[in-house]
């Protein structure tokens, strides 16, 4: 059966209650819960993209803000010249 449009309202050592009050069973959870930068970076200037990170150089540099660094999961930074980005987490 779908769970789609449920959501997790409690979670114990013997598993996680669902919004309609179904409990699922089991000793191992693995939460992929959606990120999103630090609502600070809407008070730097610069380009973000669709999670809200600044695009940043190789160097951690807010290009269009003088002397800020951008770090962790507010910069969004090439890895390599194949189009690879960091992933959200700290550099």
């Amino acid at each position: 059966e779908g769970k789609a449009g449920l959501r997790v309202t409690a979670l114990d050592a013997s598993g996680v209650t669902l919004s309609n009050g179904e409990k699922i069973e089991t000793e191992t959870v693995i939460w992929t819960a959606g990120m999103r930068a630090n609502s600070l970076t809407s008070q730097i200037a610069g380009e973000k993209d669709n999670l809200g990170r600044l695009i940043g150089d190789a160097y951690l540099h807010a290009p269009e803000a003088k002397n800020i660094f951008v770090t962790g999961d507010t910069v969004k930074v090439p890895t390599d010249d194949l189009g690879n980005f960091n992933v959200m987490s700290c550099q």
